[in-house]
């Protein structure tokens, strides 16, 4: 072979190797779509092998037609890996109970009663998330698709008779107190890491009592309904929404003075960075 003729078949096996890249997509997931680049690309030189390979016609290695594979949900991985591996469903369940547990805190202290009815009613919360998880599963594994008809059917079979058990156990006024706990020990937390350093910065730490009772107070005032950020006109110039208002209010008769300024400085500066982060100002000013 002369050296033109090794040119020319040079610049033949590098311009199919230029066509095939340019139809096939990039970031293709097929090991198909891969061998068949390298059966067309891997010899453009002419170099002798012990295998014979064929050239396949460029149509062949289009994929841009092939409809994309449709990713699993959180849930059905889930399902999935309840099914394959039972030792991580149990895990998973053992964690949950922890979960649970932790989000209500001592409930014999909380809502004064007795040690072992706080154990029943710990109890009956944990089989009340698991047996909403196993009905859960039982649909899925039935392949019925969760809907909100489907939430409200394993409501009424299921967590309503151990929501009757919990009423039964606790009476109605300590029931009524046990929905708000997860949130006052939310607040409780939120208070001894994100609010401690204010109170120590005036030298006033909060003690125990305190902080229990200031999460009461921001449990009861600090929801969706009335502590969203709103408009600076109907901040009063203060920068405090009305919920925070009404937890400064609240806070008097449990907090000293200095440490209810620290507070309010606090929700002030939160919220005037919030403020001042959004493009709400810019937009009043017309920038």
């Amino acid at each position: 072979m002369t050296l033109k003729h090794s040119i020319y078949i040079g610049l033949a096996g590098i311009i199919i190797f230029t066509i095939t890249m340019i139809n096939i997509p990039h970031g293709t997931n097929s090991p198909q779509d891969a061998r068949s680049v390298q059966s067309s690309t891997s010899n453009p030189e002419g170099i002798k092998s012990s295998k014979k390979t064929t050239a396949m016609p460029l149509d062949n290695v289009v994929v841009s037609s092939i409809a994309p594979v449709r990713q699993k949900t959180n849930e059905e991985i889930l399902h999935q890996a309840f099914i394959d591996y039972p030792e991580y469903k149990q895990a998973y369940y053992s964690n949950l109970r922890r979960q649970i547990l932790r989000s209500y805190g001592d409930l014999a202290r909380r809502l004064s009663i007795d040690p072992r009815i706080a154990s029943r009613v710990s109890d009956l919360l944990v089989e009340r998330a698991l047996s909403q998880m196993d009905a859960t599963e039982l649909l899925k594994a039935n392949g019925k698709k969760m809907t909100p008809d489907s939430f409200a059917t394993i409501n009424l079979t299921t967590i309503q008779g151990i929501d009757d058990d919990i009423k039964n156990t606790l009476g109605e006024e300590k029931y009524a107190m046990l929905k708000n706990t997860p949130k006052i020990v939310r607040y409780e937390n939120e208070i001894k890491t994100v609010y401690s350093v204010d109170f120590i910065s005036v030298n006033e730490p909060l003690n125990s009592e305190q902080i229990q009772a200031l999460a009461v107070v921001m449990a009861t005032n600090l929801n969706p309904d009335n502590s969203n950020m709103q408009d600076a006109a109907s901040w009063e110039g203060q920068f405090l929404t009305k919920g925070e208002l009404a937890v400064l209010k609240g806070a008097k008769g449990l907090l000293s003075e200095n440490q209810i300024s620290a507070l309010k400085q606090k929700f002030v500066d939160r919220n005037i960075e919030k403020y001042y982060a959004s493009t709400v100002a810019f937009k009043k000013e017309g920038k």
